[in-house]
């Protein structure tokens, strides 16, 4: 269920460009940040944040919009389908409606947003056939017409983590990840993998990074989410003492308000 205090902090979000020669580019540095009009226009979309980034909260608000606008969206935890055994039993009740009115009538498009991949399969990332084959059969992909958002944190891509992805969600061109160099994020995240060439093709499977809170948007989600008004002091004070890492999401703005850097700062 959507939060009813979510704050439409207008997340941003970065598709990687791929070749043989850099690997995962980062293009933070670039500014070439897209919204999720964007991401989802795509047939299928990985978007990858550490913990406490706010991946969950959103992907839940994005399937609660479409609904409200009158398209069949779904959110569902993977863990939930791979401890059920069982796609419809781990739907909450409105995921449970907007899925039974669409297999009533499965010709329009669902959009499946799949959170915490890195949950389904904590003891083997590179073994994620159960779960995803429990979706995928219930929303009868690939015959059918289906989006798909898959959320997990940076470390379970692995080359073969992604390539089970692409050969399951795909549609397009496929391509496989191989071995290669490190690349790493301003933020510090690394992505194990490269691959041999960049294909442009909405039917393929795309990779994005959250990015993280700008200034201004980590000032408002203090303010409107978390009832801090000195919120510019607090997040002055955070940098000054090098905890710049906490005003990036909103897990880390959390912790800042509980600190009490201004009137009751730790030793």
């Amino acid at each position: 269920m959507a939060d009813s205090k979510y704050l439409d902090l207008q997340r941003k979000f970065v598709e990687h460009e791929l070749s043989a020669a850099t690997g995962f580019r980062w293009a933070d540095f670039d500014g070439k940040k897209v919204g999720w009009s964007v991401v989802l226009l795509r047939r299928a979309s990985v978007v990858h944040a550490p913990a406490t980034f706010g991946k969950t909260t959103e992907m839940e608000e994005q399937a609660s919009r479409l609904r409200s606008e009158g398209h069949k969206a779904i959110f569902v935890a993977l863990r939930r389908v791979r401890a059920e055994s069982s796609f419809e039993a781990a739907l909450l009740p409105e995921e449970r409606v907007s899925y039974d009115e669409w297999r009533s009538n499965p010709t329009s498009t669902i959009t499946v947003f799949l959170d915490s991949l890195d949950e389904a399969s904590p003891k083997n990332s590179d073994d994620l056939s159960l779960p995803l084959a429990l979706v995928t059969r219930a929303v009868s992909w690939p015959a059918s017409d289906v989006r798909w958002v898959i959320s997990t944190r940076p470390a379970m891509l692995t080359n073969g983590v992604i390539n089970q992805l692409r050969r399951t969600f795909s549609r397009g061109q496929t391509l496989s990840a191989t071995t290669g160099a490190r690349s790493t994020s301003p933020g510090q995240t690394t992505v194990h993998s490269v691959f041999s060439e960049r294909v442009v093709d909405p039917e393929t499977l795309a990779i994005f990074s959250m990015s993280s809170l700008e200034s201004a948007q980590a000032v408002r989600y203090m303010r409107e989410r978390l009832s801090v008004s000195r919120a510019p002091e607090v997040l002055a004070m955070a940098s000054r003492r090098g905890l710049n890492n906490l005003m990036s999401n909103p897990g880390g703005l959390s912790m800042l308000a509980d600190i009490d850097l201004l009137d009751h700062p730790p030793d």
